[in-house]
């Protein structure tokens, strides 16, 4: 019988490889939007961080750590300088793109810290002590989570165009 990892670390793993899809995605839409990469998209990692997670890889937890905990710093920052900015007098967060920015922001961090507290539970430590043998569900996984946010982000792409 194939093993998952447990229940948050699954979550994890799988927030992990959407974010990295979602950066496949965009360099695919940029290209043929564009013709061309306008971004470079470090997202892309995410696929294999979140692979590793599911196999009981060390190195990803501690790459997953790394990452979740910079984007977590940088929605922070972000946030604070939004709020500063609607503070100042910089206007009220009437327009589309500033109030779903917002939403976007709260999203990415409240993930980032759910990541950040899965990977750093005490309970998980044994699962990344060896990696695992038998990866038929975590290969499973990935792949179901791969297909649905590959959907969904070309969906929203479709509806921009």
């Amino acid at each position: 019988m194939s093993s998952l990892p447990p229940r948050h670390l699954c979550i994890a793993g799988a927030l992990c490889i959407a974010v990295g899809v979602g950066a496949v995605t965009e360099m695919i839409a940029e290209l043929i939007e564009y013709h061309a990469f306008q971004k470079g998209h470090v997202g892309i990692v995410g696929m294999f961080i979140g692979y590793g997670i599911l196999i009981g890889n060390a190195s990803a937890r501690r790459w997953a750590l790394f990452f979740a905990g910079a984007g977590f710093v940088l929605c922070a920052a972000f946030g604070a300088g939004m709020a500063y900015y609607q503070w100042r007098g910089g206007g009220q967060v009437r327009d589309a793109d500033r109030a779903s920015t917002l939403v976007e922001l709260i999203l990415s961090g409240a993930c980032c810290l759910y990541v950040l507290i899965a990977l750093r539970r005490s309970g998980h430590s044994e699962w990344f002590a060896t990696v695992q043998k038998d990866r038929a569900a975590a290969n499973y996984l990935s792949c179901v989570v791969v297909a649905v946010t590959a959907v969904l982000q070309a969906s929203e792409r479709v509806t921009e165009w």
